[in-house]
């Protein structure tokens, strides 16, 4: 009887240790974009695709899989031909790729004697076509076309929303992603509040409702927004949030400041910038409640306001700060250099989303 005691508790050791083994094995999480960062697919030269990852901790080397992806009709499927390149360093750079064409990566590190993936990444090669939506006179739309195409994106700019539904080319189910850039204050009337700043610069209801409108639009299709200072406060607004209409001018964030923030771990941010990052602000609202399935992945470090926020499910993302300001007082190489860096990885999430 003891001995079949035995037995079964080293059964139960067994499966364990084999769940344990798996678990660790495959560490994929839940999330609307990849830990592997991708550079250079579809760029105006070639078509060639960088990738890079986290280093892993005692890898002596990497196994990278590459397959190709079929989407003509239905949901992708990706094909049973693998080919297989071994590198030495986080970093990898495939040259076979054409056009158009969606590819699998499928990062490995060999570890103490065993394969652990790391991460998978599936994306097409070309350039996504983002939609930039303004409302106002301020040059921020400008300064962020600059940097949008710099990462290499096809850009279209409205500068008039309210005149949108009149333009033939811009179909919104033709764009793989949006960017809400800065301006004037959102209307309160839309999270339900009336006005009790007289300082706010607030524009014309119908760019609001315009704006709001295209930010659920692309939430239904699954496609990446990205909501940027004044963008933040409304792509939180239109999925139910709320804003603090006046943080007071004693708290030091206009006027292209710059302060630090701090950076939830494992945040699509985080993957890309650590755990902390100095950043230029200019506004005077921000984030009160967020809007529904949006968590705080973003703090000012020494208020404790939501300064960035993402999706649980979806590439929807907002940053309180200003990527795009990089003539700001702060010194132009670090800031600049942030944007561009900020711009690239949503880059890259569209690339990810342009195969589902």
């Amino acid at each position: 009887m003891d001995q079949k005691k035995r037995g079964i508790g080293h059964l139960i050791l067994l499966l364990l240790f084999c769940w344990t083994f798996l678990a660790g094995a495959c560490p994929l999480q839940a999330k609307p974009y990849s830990g592997i960062r991708v550079r250079c697919a579809g760029t105006l030269a070639d078509h060639k695709v960088k990738l890079s990852w986290k280093k892993v901790k005692g890898a002596s080397w990497y196994l990278v899989e590459k397959q190709n992806v079929s989407a003509r009709t239905g949901p992708p499927e990706v094909s049973d031909e693998v080919i297989s390149r071994k590198v030495k360093k986080p970093r990898f750079l495939d040259k076979d790729t054409k056009k158009n064409k969606s590819y699998q990566y499928t990062v490995y590190a060999k570890k103490k004697g065993r394969l652990v993936l790391v991460d998978r990444v599936t994306i097409k090669a070309t350039k996504p076509k983002v939609l930039i939506l303004d409302c106002s006179g301020t040059g921020d739309k400008y300064r962020m076309r600059a940097y949008l195409e710099k990462a290499g994106f096809s850009v279209t700019v409205v500068k008039d929303v309210v005149r949108v539904d009149e333009r033939k080319d811009v179909q919104l189910s033709s764009f793989d992603g949006l960017v809400i850039p800065g301006g004037g204050s959102v209307n309160p009337g839309f999270y339900n509040a009336k006005k009790t700043n007289s300082h706010s610069n607030f524009g014309k209801k119908e760019n609001d409702r315009i704006q709001i409108d295209a930010v659920r639009e692309f939430k239904k299709a699954g496609k990446p927004v990205l909501g940027i200072c004044r963008g933040c406060q409304l792509v939180n607004v239109a999925l139910g949030g709320t804003l603090t209409q006046c943080i007071g001018r004693e708290h030091d964030h206009l006027g292209g400041k710059k302060r630090p923030i701090r950076i939830k771990k494992n945040s699509w941010f985080y993957y890309r910038f650590g755990k902390s990052q100095t950043v230029v602000h200019s506004h005077h609202q921000n984030v009160k409640r967020l809007g529904k399935d949006l968590v705080a992945t973003q703090w000012d470090k020494k208020e404790g306001n939501v300064e960035g926020y993402e999706h649980k499910t979806l590439p929807i993302f907002g940053l309180q700060w200003h990527p795009d300001n990089w003539k700001g007082r702060s010194g132009r190489k670090h800031t600049y250099a942030t944007g561009l860096e900020t711009f690239r990885e949503f880059r890259s999430v569209c690339q990810q989303w342009m195969v589902r």
